[in-house]
């Protein structure tokens, strides 16, 4: 695509961003500079922020791009490679740069050809006194922070000068050293989905010998947090993860080596600058305690930051970076040890061939998309067609990202009247109609003779409701192959979000479920329990079990098939990918009718009766009075709560010690 001379595009990604996305793109037909194009990518707004983004499109204000949420670095790349200008400004929607910001940052650029980007100062849009960001610091440690965040803005920042990266809320990079660094289709990584990409792209720019100018006097206002959704835990694994990928990735050296002191200092700082759910006298107190913590190791304080001008810097991470990229060019792939792969499952350079190797497997022509098939897929119909099913949809979108064969998938039909047409069904692996409903368990064991029969290692549990992200696939055939010659690990699961709250998966404490730490390794140390949607199991343990029990035929089959992971000593690594799922069972307040609760609950006390310890049952019975009270107070269902305390009595009374003995 040829580059037009002068042009600015601006790439904004629009995530129910309704509160500001019009008066982000006010602001910038405000510009100064006249040579601008608006690139709007919609990551799959529910707010009604897309009607009026299509609508300014219709207008030809903007050009519109629209699909599902596939993150930030995805969303980006693609507006970076529909663009048309010499630059090209990276800009939140609730970023809104003052009438000369674009003009001065163009001027900064014709200063020298070796600047590839130029970040403005970035100013609080609530208060313009208080910084946001004055381009980014990157520490020797591999920890990225925002220069004079939150700080007051007293002129310590009103000089021009040389920056390690740039906060890209608003930041402008010179379309040919996007190109100069581009891997694949990828300029900023997309192993990082969100938050972090923006130093990682700095870092390899450095090393090819771009620099970050800062400008000062191009000031853009930031609502900080306004372009995403409220910091929820899925948001807090996201921000601690990446910042790990990124210290392995370009920091491996350091991230081996003995300093884990400083390298927690550090992390210390950022979570007391960063998170804004802190106090200001809260982060006032514990910047005393870094302080203090700081100069009781004085032999290391010079190695906080290191300015990328100097050989340290870019030493720190040319060898990982240059040596992946090498070996790349000859078809070679660069995997991370494999106790990283929740945080990465491969190396950026090796998903470009698609090659996913564990460590101790070095086949450098072996790749999950071209071996012969290992997955089977498993979707559950009820009373859906196949074109109405997400699931089905969103697999073919991400088999065919993955350049997987569509038509290795099973359909189990529990729908009374059929579903799938003839015409389809010869579409299918396999297709099985049961009207009489056998619910998952039969579900699941039928496409479990077929994955015996037909050599799969290992059988992909899906639902027809839950929406998979278009490198769910790729990514989960890479973790599936890394494990499928280690025994100990025999469940691969995802994280399951259901309107931005994870719901899965949950760490098992004594007695209820609990978040997952951020900190949690890829193969889990601690027993945790997840849905049974987007969850990969191997065929072998499965069989060893004797399929799946009957007695979950449909609540708690999951909770059920996890302890008995455990039971028998395995172990079950995270995928890192996510995906879409409604939990209408623990709604209490609208979607769950009684006698659907009944039953859930049913499952629910069989599983405590038969397969948890029995020191648990008095905490289970508390827990289910309290939910009485809950359910009567919070979400005003009596009917519910008559269920409830009906089946704490009986337990009580100890009519239900035996699970299969209730009616």
């Amino acid at each position: 695509m040829k580059v037009q001379p002068g042009l600015v595009s601006i790439v904004i990604i629009n995530f129910n961003s309704a509160a500001h996305i019009e008066r982000c793109i006010k602001t910038i037909e405000a510009q100064n500079y006249p040579e601008i194009e608006i690139l709007v990518v919609d990551n799959g707004s529910t707010d009604g922020s897309h009607d009026l983004v299509k609508q300014m499109a219709n207008e030809g204000r903007v050009r519109l791009f629209v699909g599902a949420n596939v993150g930030s670095s995805k969303a980006n790349n693609l507006g970076i490679r529909e663009s048309l200008g010499e630059f090209v400004l990276i800009l939140n929607a609730d970023a809104f740069p003052l009438p000369d910001c674009i003009d001065k940052c163009v001027a900064a650029f014709r200063k020298e050809a070796s600047i590839g980007t130029v970040i403005g100062k970035l100013v609080s849009d609530a208060d313009m006194s208080i910084i946001d960001s004055a381009g980014i610091y990157i520490y020797r440690e591999g920890m990225a922070v925002d220069r004079g965040f939150g700080e007051k803005d007293r002129g310590q920042y009103d000089q021009p000068e040389y920056v390690d990266g740039a906060c890209c809320a608003a930041a402008m990079y010179r379309k040919t050293m996007l190109e100069d660094i581009r891997l694949g289709e990828e300029y900023f990584d997309e192993d990082f989905f969100a938050f972090n990409e923006d130093p990682e792209l700095s870092f390899h720019a450095a090393l090819r010998g771009w620099t970050t100018l800062y400008v000062p006097s191009a000031v853009a206002r930031h609502v900080r947090g306004g372009s995403t959704s409220k910091m929820t835990e899925f948001t807090y694994y996201l921000n601690e993860r990446n910042t790990r990928l990124f210290l392995r990735k370009d920091f491996r050296l350091v991230a081996r080596a003995s300093d884990r002191i400083l390298q927690s200092i550090v992390l210390l700082g950022r979570r007391v600058t960063q998170y804004q759910h802190l106090t200001s006298s809260t982060r006032h107190r514990l910047r005393k305690e870094l302080t203090v913590l700081a100069e009781k190791i004085d032999e290391k304080r010079s190695q906080l930051r290191t300015p990328h001008q100097t050989p340290a810097f870019k030493m720190a991470g040319r060898r990982s970076y240059l040596v992946a990229t090498i070996l790349r060019r000859i078809g070679i792939s660069m995997p991370l040890n494999r106790n990283l792969h929740s945080d990465c499952t491969v190396e950026r350079y090796s998903r470009a061939h698609a090659s996913i190797l564990p460590l101790n497997q070095a086949s450098p022509s072996s790749s999950p998309v071209n071996s012969s098939p290992t997955i089977l897929p498993i979707v559950v119909l009820y009373n859906c067609t196949l074109e109405n099913a997400v699931t089905y949809q969103t697999f073919l979108a991400a088999a065919k990202h993955a350049a997987l064969d569509p038509a290795l998938i099973a359909v189990y039909d529990n729908s009374p009247i059929r579903q799938v047409s003839p015409a389809e069904e010869l579409h299918l692996l396999a297709y099985k109609h049961d009207p009489s409903n056998g619910l998952l368990a039969a579900a699941y064991n039928w496409a479990l003779e077929i994955a015996g029969s037909r050599g799969f290692s290992w059988l992909l549990l899906l639902n027809h409701d839950s929406g998979l992200l278009p490198d769910f696939m790729l990514s989960l055939a890479g973790v599936a192959q890394s494990y499928e010659l280690d025994p100990s690990v025999v469940a691969i699961v995802p994280f399951a979000m259901d309107r931005n709250r994870m719901i899965s998966p949950k760490r098992v404490r004594f007695g209820r479920l609990a978040p997952l730490p951020a900190s949690t390794p890829a193969v889990t140390e601690c027993e945790i329990m997840a849905i049974a949607a987007g969850t990969a199991i191997k065929v072998s343990f499965l069989r060893s079990l004797g399929g799946f029990s009957l007695d979950y035929p449909f609540d708690f089959i999951d909770h059920w098939l996890f302890r008995k992971i455990y039971a028998q000593g395995k172990k079950v690594a995270l995928s890192g990918s996510v995906i879409e799922h409604d939990l209408a069972a623990s709604d209490y307040r609208n979607k769950i009718s009684p006698s659907r609760y009944h039953s859930v609950l049913t499952s629910e006390v069989r599983f405590i009766t038969t397969e948890k310890r029995w020191l648990e049952l008095p905490v289970y019975l508390i827990r289910l009075m309290l939910r009485a009270v809950k359910q009567l107070i919070v979400y005003r269902r009596p009917e519910l709560v008559a269920i409830t305390c009906n089946m704490a009595v009986k337990i009580a009374a100890g009519r239900m010690l035996l699970a299969r003995r209730m009616p």
